[in-house]
């Protein structure tokens, strides 16, 4: 069965999902290097789930924090009314026929107009005023199981350059949705339009997850494992005028700085190992050349592959540059999955 798959951040979200807490502007210019090293604030363990077994939630779950801990950048605590907010938010766009970030007052199924609107309706409460939210999708049309859809989605949004950002980035708790027309039509409902959807709801405030002020990490990072080997669809799209779909990029790699410094990449190459054959890739993207201005922050780069790469095929991937004036290296291999086309 075809899938076609469609990834989707709204500036709106990603851009307040990157500042909450303020401290989240780039050094001034002509600033100095780090003079030592800020700890980590990462959270090594969070409470166990509460999703049912063998749920795609549940699945979505270990997925991400998996990934996350593998690549050092702490563990996300699930928040039951985070779930209640993408449930409501998945279901309204499969009732409407619509994919999007915003709902629209007096609709069927209707839950908040924003992001931050549908998290505090479902009763979340802020570790502080000032909190910052983010909502990511996936929608897939020509089906409505949702089986495998939890942890395929999750590797799918890691391997979208403005997706896996807001995924690895500083956020503590996270609300997790996998529902289909199904879902919806139980519910009474008369869904139009799409088919299925992933809905993740995240929040960070002033006690955000913060990496050593010394480290740049990265996804994929040393021995991961199902790396997606193509992306066929993100909005915005990483490369303006260029159809995913009939011409779809590679795998990403995603670099992160601590919130707050400046992050530069000064070269990168990739390499298939079995045979040592080069894997052409486009320019680093930073905050100071990044084609949809204003998603990426001065701690955020990625390097993207200029077309679909082998599954379960192990590449070795070298990076250099600066984190805040310090040069930094990072040299390691990671292994494709399969492409599962969502």
């Amino acid at each position: 069965m075809s899938l076609n798959r469609l990834i989707a951040a709204s500036l709106v979200s990603a851009l307040a999902a990157c500042g909450g807490g303020g401290g989240d502007e780039p050094p001034a210019q002509g600033s100095s290097p780090m003079a030592g090293s800020a700890a980590s604030t990462l959270v090594a363990s969070v409470p166990a789930p509460s999703y049912s077994a063998n749920s795609e939630e549940l699945a979505a779950f270990r997925t991400v924090n998996a990934e996350r801990q593998a690549c050092g950048f702490g563990q996300l605590a699930q928040r039951s009314t985070l779930d209640t907010a993408a449930q409501g938010h998945a279901d309204w766009n499969l009732i409407n026929g619509f994919f999007g970030h915003f709902q629209t007052t007096g609709t069927q199924g209707f839950t908040g107009v924003a992001d931050r609107d549908r998290l505090l309706a479902a009763g979340y409460s802020p570790l502080a005023t000032d909190f910052s939210v983010s909502d990511l999708n996936v929608v897939i049309d020509g089906g409505t199981s949702t089986t495998g859809m939890g942890a395929d989605s999750i590797r799918a949004l890691l391997n979208a350059p403005y997706h896996s950002i807001f995924l690895l980035d500083g956020y503590k708790d996270i609300g997790l949705s996998v529902r289909s027309t199904n879902d919806v039509t139980r519910l009474g409902s008369a869904p139009t339009g799409r088919t299925l959807q992933v809905n993740l709801a995240y929040k960070f405030a002033d006690q955000a997850q913060l990496i050593a002020s010394n480290d740049v990490m990265t996804y994929p990072c040393q021995g991961s494992t199902g790396v997606v080997p193509a992306l066929r669809g993100e909005s915005p799209n990483p490369v303006p005028g260029r159809d995913l779909g009939a011409n779809p990029l590679g795998s990403t790699i995603t670099l992160l700085a601590r919130q707050g410094q400046q992050l530069v990449i000064t070269s990168a190459s990739l390499t298939r190992v079995d045979d040592n054959t080069t894997v052409s890739l486009r320019m680093p993207v930073t905050s100071a050349n990044d084609p949809n201005a204003g998603f990426l922050r001065s701690h955020h780069a990625y390097v993207s592959a200029d077309a679909p790469m082998a599954s379960n095929t192990t590449y070795r991937a070298v990076m250099s540059g600066t984190n805040n004036g310090v040069a930094f290296s990072k040299d390691f291999t990671f292994t494709t999955g399969l492409d599962s086309g969502i």
